[in-house]
């Protein structure tokens, strides 16, 4: 007699209500996941423009006296100086491997 209980119809008020319910645990949990995504890509976001910001520190003039001098020195291949003229100017720079010598 117990599987009579089971077979027994829902009432429909009951059926939606259950639905109903169900979907706002889901709407709350999709809503949850949408925040964390958010606050991850605005964090990923920040720390893009950082690092933008640290390259576009680095940037070098091509108009200044290190790089024409760098690049006539590569044209008659004179590495040494190259080298005084850099150490003269400018101090080498530990943090930055992309932009290896800072201005005094």
């Amino acid at each position: 007699m117990a599987s009579n209980d089971l077979d027994a119809p829902i009432p429909i008020e009951e059926k939606y209500q259950f639905y109903l319910e169900q979907m706002m645990l889901e709407n709350k949990k999709v809503a949850a996941l949408v925040d964390e995504t958010t606050k991850q890509l605005d964090h990923a976001e920040k720390r893009c423009g950082m690092f933008e910001q640290q390259q576009q520190q680095h940037v070098t003039n091509a108009s200044s006296p290190l790089n024409l001098s760098y690049i006539h020195s590569i044209e008659t291949n004179n590495i040494e100086a190259v080298s005084k003229n850099a150490t003269e100017k400018e101090k080498q720079r530990s943090t930055c491997f992309s932009c290896p010598w800072e201005k005094k």
